[in-house]
């Protein structure tokens, strides 16, 4: 994927129309700034990081015009002040109203998510959980507005921008708004102070009411005081991002006009078929979208003392149980490129894929031959690749399988 197929699939004509509705301006004005005596470079908003599937593209604010599109952006800007206490995020439990077609993605992750604009993991760094400035289309506006509100901080994103569903050796591999997130308030759980703005930017239609659904993020912070370690934030992480609003297995046929009136009007049964590697469920089955049987594989690690074939994700997540906090499904080849996947949990294959998987068994000696030639033992609706985690787990078997195609076909 490249910069402009990603302007596409936001509605836009090419790359200046993205950067013409990006805010490169100056924020040394923002009056909880002004209040503490702060101040912030003029340059550091100057350039942004576009972070898409495959792509890191840079974008020269100086050398931007100004949209003809009209648009809304609106956001908060906060100070954030980490100390190393232990701190547990107040969840807000923002709850909008998600598309009626939301399929569930290959891993387990539905399309759509009820998105944050500032991220509930951050409150506990606030002075004050209901103090911010928050931005309308450039205007600060200091106020005691309730971050949990619905209309003021929530938005349907696609879940790949919202939360970071896969490794960075996996492949169409992109930074979601989580993983910005998540890696602030480590540096914050060691202390330091920093200036945060997070802004989603809509279009607007002739009447100027918003689109649907924004079509991005952007993220800029400051590194006001060093934390603990005597570190600035900016050496951890690029301090202004935008983080586009899009599912590469959601495509629209057609041009840009397309995408821009998905993002003003919103999901209909129209789409339905622009939805691609989706997870269909049948009669306690698993299929991709080509109609290939799903299995899911999770294998013993430090946490985990079963290895096993299931049915389903929902079974492996109901014996992996709390062992892990990754409830999504891996692909089974990034685990052949990188085996220190395993300690992750769960890997999806098909039926057709059943000889890579077992070859990689054998190799990894993850299966051991019985005296009566056997590697697989079905029972309980699953597959155990040790009789020991059968009786362990007393359930009761007839006979062990020798292949892995001839043990799938008991679940």
């Amino acid at each position: 994927m490249d910069i402009q197929e990603v302007c596409t699939r936001l509605g836009l004509k090419d790359v200046d129309e993205l950067a013409g509705l990006l805010d490169f301006s100056d924020r040394s004005s923002l009056s909880i700034l002004k209040k503490m005596g702060k101040k912030l470079p003029v340059s550091m908003a100057k350039k942004v990081v576009i972070c898409a599937d495959g792509i890191n593209e840079l974008i020269d604010g100086q050398e931007s015009k100004e949209s003809k599109i009209k648009a809304l952006r609106r956001g908060w800007a906060c100070i954030l002040k980490g100390n190393t206490n232990s701190l547990i995020p107040l969840r807000s439990n923002i709850s909008i109203d998600l598309p009626e077609y939301n399929p569930s993605k290959l891993n387990g992750q539905s399309f759509f998510h009820s998105g944050h604009i500032l991220g509930d993991e951050f409150y506990p760094f606030l002075k004050n959980n209901q103090e911010v400035e928050r931005i309308i289309s450039g205007k600060y506006l200091y106020q005691k507005e309730c971050l949990k509100n619905m209309n003021s901080n929530g938005i349907v994103q696609f879940s790949v921008a919202n939360m970071q569903q896969t490794k960075k050796y996996a492949t169409n591999f992109r930074y979601s708004q989580a993983f910005f997130e998540n890696r602030i308030v480590d540096y914050l759980k060691e202390g330091g102070e920093i200036f945060y703005e997070a802004k989603v930017i809509h279009y607007l239609d002739s009447n100027d009411k918003p689109s649907k659904y924004p079509i991005g993020t952007q993220i800029i912070f400051k590194t006001l005081k060093q934390n603990n370690s005597n570190e600035d934030l900016e050496t951890r992480l690029c301090n202004h991002v935008f983080i586009p609003n899009f599912d590469i297995d959601f495509e629209i046929s057609g041009t840009y006009k397309s995408y821009y009136e998905f993002y003003q009007f919103g999901c209909t049964d129209k789409y339905k078929d622009c939805f691609k590697n989706i997870k269909n469920h049948k009669s306690g089955k698993d299929y991709d979208s080509a109609g290939n049987r799903m299995f899911y594989l999770v294998l013993k690690n430090s946490k985990n003392n079963i290895s096993g074939i299931f049915p389903t994700l929902e079974k492996a997540q109901n014996i992996l149980g709390d062992i892990t906090n990754n409830k999504l499904s891996f692909d089974f080849n990034d685990l052949v490129e990188n085996r220190e996947l395993e300690a992750d949990g769960i890997f999806r294959f098909t039926e057709i894929e059943h000889q890579k998987v077992f070859d990689y068994l054998k190799k990894q000696k993850a299966i051991r031959k019985s005296n009566n030639g056997n590697y697989f033992y079905p029972a309980g609706g699953c597959i155990f690749l040790s009789d020991r985690d059968v009786r362990d787990l007393r359930l009761s078997f007839d006979n062990g399988k020798e292949t892995l195609i001839s043990a799938l076909e008991y679940i």
